[in-house]
């Protein structure tokens, strides 16, 4: 059963439903006169495509003629913006054009960045190279337009289909730019998986300890042959069923203590390295 209109001012906000999928511009624009009880809806070419095509799952429709919405449903022309509904209107236009503009930016990028169309792992995680661009893209919209980053984050999650990304890998893109916004294309970072890029990020959100943790990895910990998997666990504290990592837990627990102040000593370095090769 489909949910009820939402209504703010002027607009309303519906749910689009399944069978104007292939219909043609006439019968959508009928169906969006209805839910408007009568009123013409504004709706351009772009919105009207992706109805047909089924590409979203709720459209804003605004009445052509100026005014707004009763609590009751009817609608009153607006002869006059200026007079005592003036301002208000005006302002809940204005978020609702904004609600509007995000809800078209995010399917437009959940169609750019999604299981299907981006390149993956193995594993099924996206591409480090195309998150941290997703990454990009949300923190330019969002600096841009003056939106929030962790709203857009959930709007992108709520308004995928299956094949969507959930808001955790939204937020890792966006924390992963943020970190490294300057990234060159030859970055090694972006050979690593979404699995330890996230544990770096997770590690400390403080930007000279992710950087010594990444160039520990990157100078050490991979060239003595540890797996992105294992280096992984071991930044989470998941480390794997073997023997050696239990027997030197307190060991590493004091070094991933003192990786956070960005300091350890060769002779630190040399253990870490040794474990990960026993391991």
């Amino acid at each position: 059963m489909s949910e009820p209109p939402r209504q703010t001012g002027a607009v309303r906000t519906v749910q689009v439903p399944a069978k104007l999928a292939g219909r043609t511009d006439d019968e959508i624009l009928a169906w969006a006169r209805e839910m408007l009880d009568g009123q013409d809806a504004q709706l351009k070419q772009p919105t009207l495509r992706q109805i047909r095509e089924g590409e979203i799952k709720e459209v804003v429709l605004r009445p052509k003629r100026p005014g707004f919405f009763l609590p009751d449903g009817s609608f009153v022309e607006a002869f006059d913006t200026e007079g005592a509904f003036g301002d208000d209107l005006v302002e809940a236009e204005k978020e609702t054009e904004e609600e509007e503009r995000d809800w078209q930016w995010v399917d437009e990028e959940n169609r750019r960045f999604n299981k299907r169309s981006t390149p993956e792992t193995r594993r099924g995680s996206p591409n480090t190279r195309q998150l941290w661009e997703h990454g990009k893209r949300l923190s330019e919209y969002a600096k841009a337009r003056n939106r929030d980053e962790t709203k857009l984050t959930r709007l992108l999650a709520e308004r995928g289909d299956a094949k969507g990304y959930g808001s955790m890998t939204h937020e890792t893109a966006l924390e992963l730019y943020g970190w490294r916004p300057d990234a060159a294309l030859e970055d090694p970072l972006f050979g690593y998986s979404w699995q330890l890029v996230d544990a770096i990020l997770k590690f400390s959100k403080a930007t000279p300890a992710r950087d010594y943790v990444a160039s520990l990895v990157r100078l050490y910990l991979l060239p003595s042959g540890a797996s992105q998997q294992s280096v992984t666990y071991f930044l989470r504290s998941e480390n794997p069923r073997r023997a050696i990592w239990k027997r030197d837990a307190a060991l590493l627990n004091a070094i991933k203590q003192k990786l956070h102040n960005q300091h350890l000593d060769p002779e630190e370095v040399a253990q870490l390295v040794d474990r990960f090769r026993a391991a």
